[in-house]
């Protein structure tokens, strides 16, 4: 039977997506594939996306492993397809299970010349070559950590980090007097234990998105306003909600839902906020629906999911969708589409813990919000102090096409809105 090698590319997954973290292959080398049969899952700065099969074959090389940036259009891994025209037997099974024994009994082999033989070339994609060659690393004396022996990007650096520590053992032993013994009581810190505590990770998965997208926020001159709010009326309404969820799928009510309801009716007072900026900052398109994206802690990272067209909702519909966007992003299964789109961010961190937060904006838009956690403080009423419940709330915004006053206006609009939630009863829709 004829037999066809395909070189399996990564091909455009939309979003202007230009490359993508190889998150996890649900193959090996060796093994048989089948066409539209997972392959791998990736993760782009939108989502985890998994890859199907184009082929039925056998997979004969991975070129991209756990870890690493592929582009669009480069190759992925290597398949040894059959002749489309022939059946898809137990026969063909048979001949893919022999490749496989055969390649493994090939890469054993190379393997054991390998292990005798300093001279042949260490396996490492090139832009670890690239890293090594820059730090005149020798490669051979480097153990790779990565499949068949290859030479992974943290080896490299753990390698530089090994060479750091014993330069500075070197320097130490040379310029330091023999040590007194410790006082009782007194556990040493040995130079072994320091190594043990410094080691190197790699910056990736989420983590790297969050470099790209922190660093061009950064690159943006913010102004940043902070307000105390009081929510003993919010805090009531909340109470008197809870009590009636009845079968709505909710166990319970938070401020967030609410929050975001009353966010929406201020943006309609303040379009230039619900907004986003080109490249050059040239143009500003003003957005009709509120699609709030909302910052989520997962137990990958910060994932940003959207709660589209908030204008439309009521605060059930609200906290159900924020629910269901939860549920999807502890499970990594965020879809492209509930992570693009947003105009407008708010991050709710006193979730966690904190009174103040202070947010960058996630361009392109223009504004985000951030709210700590509520506490009691004593206001001044009627002669008297009085315990209030409060919570802070700053918002960041684009310096370039939006200034204090409209920020501090926005603020006060919401502020009405928040400490007087009945008010907000004739906007809503």
């Amino acid at each position: 039977r004829a037999m066809a090698t395909e070189r399996f590319v990564l091909s455009d997954i939309g979003e202007g997506i230009a490359e993508v973290e190889i998150v996890k292959w649900f193959k090996q080398k060796g093994d048989v594939v089948r066409q539209f049969e997972p392959l791998l899952e990736v993760q782009s700065d939108k989502a985890n996306v998994e890859i199907t099969s184009r082929f039925d074959g056998v997979l004969t090389d991975i070129t991209c492993l756990d870890g690493d940036i592929a582009k669009v259009g480069e190759v992925l891994c290597v398949i040894e397809s059959g002749d489309s025209s022939g059946d898809k037997s137990a026969t063909d099974d048979s001949q893919h299970e022999s490749a496989r024994k055969s390649e493994e009994g090939t890469d054993a082999q190379f393997d054991a010349r390998l292990s005798t033989s300093h001279s042949e070339r260490p396996h490492a994609i090139p832009s670890v070559r690239h890293l090594a060659k820059k730090h005149s690393i020798d490669l051979t004396r480097v153990a790779g950590t990565g499949r068949d022996g290859r030479i992974m990007k943290h080896d490299i650096l753990a390698h530089l980090n090994r060479a750091e520590i014993d330069i500075a053992r070197a320097d130490t032993c040379e310029s330091m007097p023999p040590r007194s013994m410790p006082e009782a009581g007194v556990a040493p810190a040995s130079l072994e234990e320091a190594e043990i505590e410094h080691r190197v990770k790699p910056v990736h998965g989420l983590q790297r998105i969050m470099v790209k997208t922190m660093t061009a926020s950064a690159a943006i001159p913010q102004l940043a306003l902070t307000e105390q709010i009081c929510v003993d009326a919010l805090e009531e309404i909340r109470d008197r909600i809870c009590e009636n969820l009845g079968s709505s799928g909710l166990d319970r009510m938070t401020f967030l839902p609410v929050l975001l309801k009353m966010t929406s009716l201020a943006l309609r007072q303040f379009p230039e906020l619900n907004a986003s900026v080109d490249d050059t900052c040239t143009e500003m398109t003003y957005h009709r629906s509120h699609n709030i994206s909302v910052a989520m802690h997962t137990s990958r990272g910060l994932v940003v999911p959207v709660v589209k067209r908030v204008e439309t909702l009521n605060v059930l519909d609200i906290a159900l969708e924020l629910k269901r966007l939860s549920e999807a992003a502890r499970s990594s299964k965020l879809s492209p589409e509930e992570l693009a789109g947003g105009t407008f961010a708010f991050s709710n961190i006193g979730a966690i813990s904190g009174r103040t937060a202070h947010p960058l904006v996630l361009p392109p838009q223009v504004a985000i919000g951030a709210v700590g956690r509520a506490f009691t403080s004593l206001a001044w009423k009627d002669g008297r102090a009085v315990p209030t419940r409060v919570l802070h709330v700053t918002w960041s915004a684009d310096h370039r096409v939006i200034d204090g006053a409209t920020v501090a206006l926005f603020n006060k609009r919401w502020k009405e809105l928040v400490e007087n939630p009945t008010s907000a009863l004739v906007e809503l829709r």
